[in-house]
């Protein structure tokens, strides 16, 4: 199964029905899209969204909004809240709510996975945009990334309050896939940095 994590707050709920959108209009598209939100945040739940975005994901039953209660935990939320539901060898590909994504983007994605069978990065400018790199690990995954609930094995035991709150996820996710036996492999096709400068206009950001 192939399952696109996203997370959002108040100030770009806005965004993430049109970059829906463009995820869902992909020649491959996710079994599952999980929108995990901060019960903190939307105290109301979906009477604190938009009739519009909440109509679209009622539309479509691979469309999730997931409700994280307790402290918020910002980016963190993305992905870990979702792993309870996932099998081992699930595909995961966390995005960004302020990107438009082409329509090739999760076939590219998945088509390099089924290449290495390790982790892919979101990210493919080594001058630019990683933050530790040693023997082709990186440290920095990016969103856009990809990688299976196995590779995040142990999770629990490894990301403690101090981790949560460093809203570092990307950094997370690469550690935890060192720990697990996984070596995160740089992309090929669609770096996000450069998706996200050259369609900056498209969608309002502010």
């Amino acid at each position: 199964m192939i399952v696109v994590c996203m997370t959002s707050w108040v100030k770009r709920i806005k965004n993430v029905k049109p970059v829906v959108e463009s995820i869902m209009k992909n020649t491959l598209q996710p079994d599952r899209l999980y929108l995990s939100l901060s019960v903190d945040e939307f105290p109301n739940r979906e009477l604190d969204l938009s009739e519009d975005l909440v109509n679209y994901f009622n539309s479509d039953d691979r469309l999730i909004i997931n409700w994280v209660d307790g402290e918020n935990t910002k980016t963190m939320k993305k992905v870990f809240p979702v792993l309870q539901y996932l099998e081992d060898y699930d595909i995961i590909i966390p995005m960004d709510d302020d990107i438009m994504y082409p329509l090739d983007y999760i076939e590219r994605r998945v088509e390099e996975y089924k290449t290495h069978y390790q982790p892919i990065s979101g990210i493919n400018n080594k001058n630019k945009s990683y933050i530790y790199k040693r023997n082709k690990m990186f440290g920095n995954l990016g969103g856009g990334c990809l990688f299976t609930k196995k590779m995040m094995s142990h999770w629990e035991e490894y990301v403690d309050e101090k981790i949560l709150k460093s809203n570092n996820d990307d950094t997370c996710y690469a550690m935890l896939e060192w720990l697990n036996g996984y070596i995160p492999q740089e992309c090929k096709y669609y770096d996000t940095v450069e998706i996200a400068r050259k369609a900056s206009g498209s969608i309002d950001l502010t």
